[in-house]
């Protein structure tokens, strides 16, 4: 980890490990619900319309869980690799500031500000 002052590497590793085991617990939970492990669709058509209404929200949530679950194993590996709290833009050191409101940032305040200036003139 590069130069991260007061920033614990085991705490951000053992933050990270809780994160993940709750995210997985979530995005289980999420598709046992999808598979309505609960019991089939209700026989009431308008019933069955609402739960097919509340499968497109699970379809949202189940993205964006799986997406912060693939972010916090990718910060989980790059903190055993050593990689942990560098930039892959610039490969300067993120701020530690920044590390302990996200761990999984991957991007230094300056890159992240460019990548979202670049992908709002797209």
């Amino acid at each position: 980890m590069a130069n991260q002052e007061d920033l614990k590497l085991e705490d951000v590793i053992a933050g990270l490990r809780a994160r993940e085991v709750e995210l997985a617990r979530r995005v289980a939970a999420v598709g046992a619900e999808k598979r309505r492990a609960h019991g089939s669709l209700d026989p009431s058509f308008p019933e069955q319309a609402t739960q097919r209404e509340n499968d497109e929200v699970l379809d949202g949530l189940d993205e964006v869980e799986r997406s912060e679950l693939a972010a916090v194993r990718a910060a989980i590996r790059r903190a055993e690799e050593g990689a942990f709290g560098t930039c892959d833009a610039c490969e300067e050191p993120i701020r530690p500031a920044r590390l302990r409101a996200d761990p999984a940032a991957t991007l230094c305040i300056g890159c992240a500000e460019a990548a979202e200036r670049a992908a709002a003139r797209d």
